[in-house]
């Protein structure tokens, strides 16, 4: 799904988003304001997609 699904889809069940491909590193998104990334074992920090990232429709919901 693109972006914006996931997006509207994880606030709706307050979930966080990752593109399928990030499954491996462990890379989710927060949806806070601005978007945080959320690397395992890390501190969250604030995340600047890009334009392959806002085009990708590889983006899962993670519950």
């Amino acid at each position: 799904m693109f972006i914006h699904e996931a997006i509207k889809e994880a606030i709706d069940t307050t979930s966080t988003i990752r593109q399928k491909s990030w499954r491996e590193c462990e890379i989710e998104f927060i949806l806070t304001d601005p978007i945080a990334m959320c690397i395992k074992g890390k501190q969250p920090t604030f995340w600047n997609p890009t334009p392959n990232d806002l085009m990708a429709d590889d983006w899962e919901v993670v519950e």
